[in-house]
């Protein structure tokens, strides 16, 4: 826009917005609340933001750059102005021809608008699996089923969507805190679980070793051969872990056979159980005094329990454990 005179001309001109053509640590998001911005504009003019009150010169090459600390979490926008400093607020010229002088007056350019995406803290919880509290050894997760409840969360509401992965296969990811995961039975499994934000930048990872044996222990055998004796019963562990029998319990199905079970499983290895004699047995890991030698052979069920959970039962009449 210009107004004339008889003497002088005046005009309103914008100036160029700035170019930014870097921004230190920023490629659509960022892991830092701080950003050096550089950019291009009119030499000796001043670069504002609409975000912060400090501004910056450019120099007489052309260039400029400002940081920017203390940006908030997530999505911000960011507008970059141009405006003339106080000593070039306008220019004038003079027509030789005329005499008319030409003034032009610079206004603040139109802004340049850069958005980011401050992922500095994009954190992941993650629980133990429910099942792994009735783990059966006590520094890891050894479990008797196949099926594990996990649940996850993110505090810094930065996070779009969760992965899963187990054993190093396939990651599902989901926008649900919590799942199912289906294990396999005699495996050991590693499970892991971390945040992803909008911009596919992901959180550090959870790590959780999880042990499935749906019958860690079983009935191996019932000797009923030697009646001086009584029957001897032989537990085997199937498992690569030494295991804590102390919460452990042999039962019949009816409830008429209570054995509490002390001492240790070997990993892989057997446990064996006999009738008290009152003499010591070679190779005799615990003795027992309950009669149910003549009372409880036949089409009988014994359980092996942890906790008051069946593990694993053994029939009379077969010959095979279960």
């Amino acid at each position: 826009m210009a107004t004339t005179t008889a003497t002088s001309t005046v005009t309103y001109e914008l100036v160029t917005p700035p170019v930014i053509f870097s921004a230190e640590n920023l490629t659509n998001t960022t892991p830092t609340t701080t950003i050096l911005f550089s950019g291009t504009g009119v030499p000796n003019f001043v670069i504002s933001t609409d975000l912060i009150t400090a501004t910056t010169s450019v120099g007489a090459d052309g260039n400029w750059s400002m940081p920017i600390d203390n940006i908030s979490q997530g999505t911000t926008t960011i507008n970059f102005f141009a405006e003339p400093d106080e000593t070039h607020l306008s220019i004038s010229t003079i027509d030789v021809e005329t005499g008319i002088t030409h003034i032009i007056n610079y206004i603040k350019s139109e802004p340049t608008e850069v958005v980011i995406f401050v992922a500095d803290g994009l954190d992941i919880f993650a629980t133990e699996p429910e099942e792994c509290q009735k783990s059966l050894i006590p520094d890891g997760c050894l479990i008797t089923t196949t099926v594990v409840n996990m649940s996850w969360g993110s505090n810094s509401g930065l996070a779009s969507e969760y992965g899963i992965r187990v054993n190093g296969r396939r990651t599902i990811f989901t926008p649900e805190t919590s799942r199912l995961l289906y294990l396999n039975n005699n495996t050991t499994n590693t499970i892991e679980v971390f945040a992803r934000d909008m911009f596919d930048n992901e959180s550090d990872y959870i790590i959780y070793e999880v042990m499935v044996y749906e019958r860690p222990v079983i009935i191996e055998n019932i000797d009923w051969s030697d009646t001086n004796e009584g029957v001897k019963i032989t537990l085997y562990n199937n498992t690569l872990y030494d295991l804590d029998l102390n919460d452990w319990t042999l039962t019949l199905w009816d409830g008429s056979f209570n054995l509490g079970l002390t001492g240790t499983i070997p990993a892989q290895g057997e446990y064996v159980l006999a009738k008290d004699t009152g003499v010591s047995q070679a190779g005799v890991d615990q003795t027992y005094t309950e009669a149910f030698y003549n009372q409880y052979r036949g089409d009988e069920i014994m359980n092996v329990n942890y906790l008051a959970d069946l593990i694993s039962y053994y029939e009379f009449n077969q010959v095979s454990a279960y």
